[in-house]
């Protein structure tokens, strides 16, 4: 089968988990025999690809608003529709030849929905997985101030702008609410979509509670491949599997991830020997630096910094649990996956998709988002030996979960079932 995955990020670098997702998805398919095409954007840090020379520019999204008008409304042009984009993937389409299938990912401001119009063109089936709530709200997160917000539910999209729902600014909110109705109300592009793939049930049940159609909605887990010898291998002190007294956390700092949230509660541990690892980056990394300042902390608390797939995975095998303390409605995150095939358990918030991953005294715990005193309470249950059994379940259930042969055998009934 020949399969076109489409995804605004070719990067493993500052970009989610949602390029994790994708670079799973493409080795697997190509281990099985499929030809993949790649339709992203240019950047430095892109992995290679002989499709690179059709990629798109990337909009130089910049954190604050000092640019002028103009430059402001052509950028407003751009994230709601893309010319360059549409036309490049039309050249690849015509260069390397219609693919059967084409499988979306994240699209929204550098590739835009022009896209759509190409695969429809072609008669190209049209699958996207679902990564975040893109599809139902402007900031893509259901999360507004730090809470949980649905006001845009009845494409309310207005909401976005009243309550300055991108980054605290008006006119960052304006574009999200603009790039909304445009591609959802004025030109729906979801009718384009044969079919949507959701990491959770969670994620399928919030979609179509906001009026996406409830048999074009399949519920299938993200891949992640795993490399064994990047399990087997030994950490720089020679041995395998030793637990070392500190709790990770490794990820994107964002304040919806609730990084804070998690350095307050180490003030409320029992352990004043346990230390946190950080490992990421984000616009959020200052705050929370000050933020362990503040609270006496910094002794007990590491910021690593971006972390490459080896190191990290030498983090997470020393780590003594793992914490993800999110204040929004997490989908199906590989961070938890990739912790439970190290075979280390999991402290997770208690939202979204979490509780579908993690299940309570049996590989990990969960806590109420945003209650530092729940998430302590949690961390001073796991001993070496609690963490021990736990790590142990959750290293057999994800590894089932991520058989090749299974996984590749659900994934290519969806794909038949939008060519079929």
């Amino acid at each position: 089968m020949k399969i076109l995955q489409i995804h605004k990020f070719f990067r493993q670098e500052g970009s989610g988990g949602s390029v994790g997702a994708l670079f799973g998805l493409i080795d697997l398919l190509e281990k099985k025999g499929d030809k993949v095409m790649v339709f992203s954007t240019k950047d430095a840090r892109n992995l290679f690809s002989n499709n690179e020379k059709y990629f798109v520019n990337s909009i130089p999204i910049s954190r604050n608003d000092s640019t002028g008008l103009a430059e402001k409304l052509r950028l407003l042009g751009r994230i709601i529709s893309s010319r360059e984009a549409a036309d490049k993937l039309e050249e690849l389409i015509k260069k390397q030849g219609r693919p059967d299938i084409a499988h979306m990912h994240l699209i929204t401001y550098h590739l835009t929905p022009s896209i759509v119009e190409v695969l429809k063109k072609h008669k190209i089936p049209i699958v996207q997985t679902l990564h975040d709530y893109q599809l139902i709200c402007p900031n893509h997160k259901l999360l507004s101030q730090g809470e949980i917000c649905e006001r845009c539910k009845k494409k309310k999209y207005y909401q976005c702008f009243l309550n300055k729902c991108i980054q605290d600014s008006y006119f960052r909110s304006f574009a999200g609410m603009m790039e909304r109705y445009y591609n959802r109300v004025f030109n729906d592009y979801a009718r384009e979509i044969d079919l949507f793939i959701a990491p959770s049930r969670f994620m399928k049940e919030k979609v179509i509670e906001f009026g996406i159609e409830k048999k074009k909605v399949e519920v299938l887990m993200n891949y992640i491949f795993f490399d064994n010898k990047t399990r087997d291998r030994k950490d720089e002190t020679g041995r395998r599997g030793e637990r070392l007294n500190y709790a990770l956390y490794f990820g994107r700092l964002v304040k919806e991830k609730g990084v804070d949230i998690l350095i307050k509660s180490l003030k409320l541990v029992r352990d004043d020997f346990l230390k946190l690892v950080i490992a990421g980056i984000g616009p959020e990394e200052k705050e929370l630096k000050r933020l362990t300042e503040r609270l006496g902390l910094k002794n007990r608390v590491d910021f690593m910094g971006f972390k490459n797939k080896d190191d990290l995975a030498l983090l997470i095998k020393r780590a003594k649990f793992v914490v993800y303390p999110s204040r929004w409605y997490e989908n199906s995150p590989l961070t938890i996956y990739e912790s439970m095939y190290f075979k280390r358990p999991v402290i997770a918030s208690r939202i979204g998709g979490h509780p579908e991953l993690i299940r309570p005294g049996v590989n990990g715990y969960l806590f109420k988002s945003g209650d530092a005193k729940a998430l302590a309470e949690k961390v001073n249950l796991m001993t070496f030996e609690e963490a021990r059994i736990l790590g142990n379940r959750g290293g057999q259930w994800i590894r089932r979960e991520m058989d090749q042969d299974s996984y590749y055998s659900n994934l290519i009934s969806l794909y038949g079932r939008v060519i079929g």
